[in-house]
C-alpha cells in the first residue's frame, strides 16, 4: 500500500499526497451535505461538497488533525508533514494588571507548547486576558486579534491599552484603520482587507468568538499564509455532529481543540443556573408557513409573554432580583414592555434603531439595578457584560445550541450575593398539521435537555 503523504504547504493550506483512490478517500472524510437550489432542477437538492479542493488536491491544514485521526480508523499508512517554524517562547509571562487564575495558565502554557488550536471556555472566564497572556507567553510577537462585535472590539482595546502599556496597540474596525505591534479588529472591517503586506510582519493570529464568524474566519485564514501561529476562543465551539460543515471549516481554519475548561473549574468568576420553563400551547396557529409561525404564534403570542412575564416577576422582580428579557425582534421588544407595564412592571427597551450612549445607559441602569426589567434585541447578546444580573428570560424560540449557552452568558458572571443565576425559557407546542408546527416542541425538547445535561433544569411552572 502506498503511505499518504499529508504535506504542509504554508500557514493555512496543506496537500494530499497519494493515489485517487487515497485523495478520494480524504475528499470523503472532509466532506459535507448542503441543500442548495440547482438551476437546472425544479427544486432544492441535498449536494456533497468537500473541503479539499482538487485542484491541486489541497484542504485547510488545521485539518491535518481530523484526517489523520479518521485516516488511522480505515488503517491507512500516511505521514505528515509540517513547515518546521518556532516563535521564542517566554517561560513565565507576566502582564501589567493581571494576576493569571490556574485555569489560565494551564492554557497559555497548551498555547506555548502549540502553535494553533482552539481553547473552549465558558463566558466571564476571562478569554482577553487568556489572550495577552498567550501574546506575553509568545514574547510579544506581531500579533493580530479578531473580535465579533462592537462591545468585544472595544473591550479589548481598552484592556490590552493597560495591559500593555509600552507597546502600541492598533485598530481596524468601527471607523479605526490602525495597524500597530499588536491589532483589535472587527472580522468584517479585516476581511474586506488586503492582507498580503501584513501577511509578511504579523506573527500570531488570536480568534475571539470563531463559533460565529465562519465566512470572514475563512476569507482571513486564507490571506494569512506566513502566520503559523493561530489560535481560537470561543465558548462554545461548532460540533461535528451537528453542523458538520461549520465544524469543518472553523477547524480548517485554526486547529483542532487544544482544551476545554469545564464550568466548575471556572467557579471563581461565574455562578450555575437554575433553568425554569412556562409551558406555551398554541392550538391554531394563524402562520402559514414556518417563519410566519415563529413569529406570529410564538414571539408575539400575548399569551406566551405574558407567562414569561409573570414568571420573571414571580421568581425575580418581586425579589427585587434584575431582570434582562431577550427578544429577537423590536416589534416583540414593544410588545412585551407594553405587557409589563400593564402588569405594574417599570421597564426599559434596548434595540439597534437607538443610539449606542442610550443602549450604554440602559445597561449601567441594569447594572445598577436601578431598574428591574430591561427588555433588550441582539444588542445585548454575545459580549455584552452585565455583571450584577440575576435573572435571563429567553423570549425567542431557537434551536441553536450555541445561541443558548451564549446568551445565559450574559447572567453567569459572578457578583455579590449572587450564587445562581435565574433563566426562564418556554416549552413551546405548536398543534398543526404541517410538519412545521413539530418544530417547536422539538427545539423546546432539546433545550431541556441541554438543561438537564447540564445539571441547570429545576422545574415546569404552571402559571
Amino acid at each position: 500500500m502506498n503511505t499518504i503523504i499529508l504535506k504542509q504547504i504554508d500557514a493555512h493550506y496543506g496537500k494530499v499526497i497519494g493515489t485517487e483512490e487515497q485523495i478520494l478517500d480524504v475528499w470523503e472524510i472532509i466532506s459535507y451535505e448542503k441543500i442548495i437550489k440547482l438551476r437546472y432542477k425544479p427544486r432544492p437538492e441535498k449536494v456533497t461538497f468537500s473541503l479539499l479542493d482538487r485542484r491541486g488536491n489541497k484542504f485547510p491544514f488545521g485539518l491535518i488533525d481530523f484526517i489523520s485521526e479518521k485516516l488511522d480508523k480505515l488503517g491507512y499508512e500516511f505521514e505528515t508533514h509540517e513547515i518546521d517554524t518556532k516563535l521564542k517562547i517566554t517561560k513565565e509571562p507576566k502582564i501589567n494588571g493581571i494576576v493569571f487564575e490556574d485555569y489560565q495558565n494551564k492554557v497559555i502554557n497548551v498555547a506555548g507548547r502549540n502553535k494553533r488550536g482552539i481553547f473552549i471556555a465558558p463566558t466571564a472566564s476571562g478569554k482577553s486576558a487568556m489572550a495577552a497572556g498567550i501574546i506575553a507567553k509568545l514574547n510579544f510577537p506581531v500579533t493580530l486579534v479578531t473580535t465579533i462585535n462592537k462591545t468585544i472590539f472595544n473591550q479589548f482595546y481598552k484592556d490590552f491599552c493597560v495591559w500593555f502599556p509600552d507597546i502600541e496597540i492598533g485598530r481596524v474596525g468601527d471607523g479605526y484603520c490602525e495597524i500597530s505591534h499588536i491589532t483589535i479588529g472587527l472580522y468584517q472591517s479585516v476581511a474586506k482587507y488586503d492582507l498580503r503586506k501584513y501577511n509578511k510582519i504579523c506573527n500570531v493570529w488570536i480568534a475571539d468568538e470563531i463559533h460565529a464568524a465562519s465566512n470572514s474566519l475563512s476569507k482571513i485564514s486564507k490571506q494569512l499564509t506566513n502566520v503559523y501561529y493561530r489560535y481560537g476562543l470561543t465558548a462554545t465551539i461548532q460540533k461535528y455532529e451537528n453542523n458538520k460543515q461549520a465544524f469543518l471549516e472553523m477547524t480548517g481554519n485554526i486547529g483542532s481543540s487544544l482544551k476545554e475548561l469545564e464550568d466548575d473549574v471556572v467557579k471563581s468568576r461565574v455562578v450555575s443556573c437554575d433553568v425554569y420553563m412556562i409551558s406555551y400551547l398554541c392550538k391554531e396557529p394563524t402562520g402559514k408557513k414556518y417563519h410566519a409561525v415563529f413569529r406570529n404564534d410564538i414571539c408575539l403570542a400575548e399569551k406566551r409573554n405574558i407567562k414569561l412575564l409573570k414568571a420573571a416577576k414571580f421568581l425575580a422582580i418581586d425579589k427585587d432580583k434584575s431582570v434582562l428579557f431577550l427578544v429577537d425582534e423590536i416589534s416583540q421588544a414593544e410588545q412585551v414592555s407594553f405587557l409589563a407595564t400593564k402588569m405594574g412592571i417599570k421597564n426599559k427597551v434596548a434595540h439597534g434603531r437607538k443610539g449606542s450612549d442610550i443602549n450604554e445607559q440602559i445597561k449601567k441602569s441594569l447594572e445598577d439595578k436601578k431598574i428591574k426589567l430591561v427588555i433588550a434585541t441582539g444588542v445585548f447578546k454575545t459580549g455584552t457584560n452585565i455583571v450584577s444580573l440575576d435573572c435571563l428570560v429567553l423570549g425567542s424560540a431557537r434551536k441553536s445550541e450555541i445561541s443558548i449557552l451564549q446568551s445565559i452568558g450574559r447572567a453567569r458572571r459572578v457578583s455579590e450575593g449572587k450564587d445562581k443565576a435565574i433563566i426562564i425559557d418556554s416549552y413551546d407546542n405548536v398543534i398543526g398539521k404541517q410538519k412545521y408546527h413539530k418544530y417547536f416542541h422539538e427545539y423546546s425538547q432539546k433545550r431541556l435537555e441541554l438543561y438537564k445535561e447540564k445539571g441547570w433544569f429545576k422545574k415546569r411552572l404552571l402559571l
